[in-house]
């Protein structure tokens, strides 16, 4: 069963604020668009459970990223499940470095829609399928 337009515009508007967000180093931007008992599963292998556990690993707020690009994310579901992915790249610059580094890779979002209407994220993965220094 494919979505509405409606509930597809919704989801890209989520997408669009935690851009937003990562892009202006706000990690409690982007946990609100989180349901309380996401699960992050990061390229690096860990597995993150709840809002408190993202929070801790997130930490201090990373390197500024300088750029970010997303390909058209694709959107499917049905009812009030439906999952996005798309490709990204991301440069930022690296601690103590004057050099962007530049990674790739692909993400996939699993989200839900509760009761008051609005679409979070239940689950997100993310591949680093490359990374560049000097971009």
């Amino acid at each position: 069963m494919v979505l509405p337009d409606r509930e597809i515009n919704a989801i890209k508007a989520v997408h669009s604020d935690w851009l937003e967000h990562e892009l202006a180093g706000n990690a409690e931007g982007v946990l609100e668009l989180c349901t309380e008992d996401a699960i992050w599963l990061p390229a690096d292998g860990s597995i993150l459970k709840g809002k408190a556990e993202i929070r801790r690993w997130l930490g201090e707020p990373g390197p500024p990223i300088k750029e970010l690009r997303v390909d058209e994310p694709q959107i499917a579901g049905s009812g009030s499940f439906a999952y996005k992915f798309s490709t990204y790249s991301t440069s930022y610059l690296s601690s103590g470095s004057s050099e962007l580094t530049r990674v790739a890779g692909t993400h996939l979002w699993i989200l839900h829609k509760g009761q008051a209407g609005a679409w979070r994220v239940v689950l997100a993965t993310w591949t680093s399928t490359s990374s560049e220094g000097a971009v």
